[in-house]
């Protein structure tokens, strides 16, 4: 290890480590969530449409 690296390493590696952990995991949080509102707003969408479609009757 170089020696300038040497007195800073017990800061250094929590920070490598939480963005080798964290930021895959965020990601991960990031699509998962994407695609569960996506099919929230289309069960929406169509629920609304299903209360229009049956409120315009005669």
């Amino acid at each position: 290890m170089p020696d300038w690296l040497a007195p800073t390493w017990d800061q250094t590696w929590p920070n490598l480590l939480a963005n080798v952990l964290w930021v895959p995991l965020a990601w991960a949080h990031h699509v998962t969530m994407r695609r569960h509102i996506g099919r929230l707003h289309e069960q929406h969408r169509l629920l609304i449409h299903a209360l229009i479609g049956s409120k315009e009757g005669p």
